[in-house]
């Protein structure tokens, strides 16, 4: 099923949500699309309402500089089949280079994101899980960064992004 083409003034509608829901989704980056904010700024309105972290990644094809689209994790295996990286409010996916076409030798990952939802304690919030003993958010990026991804990141409503 073909990703929903977001525009500026999207409408978190049930046909939108379980489209996320149940699907790895891929955003292009266009000249009249989308941009990586807009994108950034969705996740972050659709984990708040779903109430569970969201993830993905931002990448481009080899050779190519800036991020030519976005991978957006769909967020049903958290509560279907928790496992370390899927729990009742987290939901960390690898990226589906089958659905992407191309193998890790085509593109550059540029960026791994995840939300942290704002009904977290402000420091939990803020700040990647695992600092203190190495699990969590830090565990997960250290497994990830054999893959080449330069950036991690953590959205969050009301915020910046937050590089760990």
């Amino acid at each position: 099923m073909p990703s929903p083409v977001l525009r500026a003034d999207y409408k978190f509608t049930n046909k939108l949500i379980l489209q996320y829901e149940e699907n790895h989704n891929i955003i292009s980056l266009t000249e009249n699309g989308p941009s990586v904010k807009g994108i950034e700024e969705f996740v972050i309105g659709l984990s708040e309402m779903v109430g569970v972290e969201i993830s993905g990644y931002e990448y481009t094809y080899k050779g190519n500089e800036n991020i030519s689209n976005i991978f957006i994790c769909r967020y049903r295996s958290s509560k279907d089949r928790p496992s370390r990286w899927n729990t009742q409010t987290k939901a960390h996916s690898p990226l589906d280079l089958k659905l992407i076409g191309v193998g890790l030798d085509g593109i550059d990952v540029i960026t791994h994101f995840h939300t942290h939802l704002s009904s977290f304690p402000l420091y939990n919030r803020l700040n990647p899980s695992g600092l203190e003993d190495g699990t969590g958010d830090i565990q997960f990026k250290k497994h990830q960064e054999i893959f080449g991804i330069k950036n991690f990141i953590i959205l969050t409503k009301g915020y910046p992004k937050i590089y760990y």
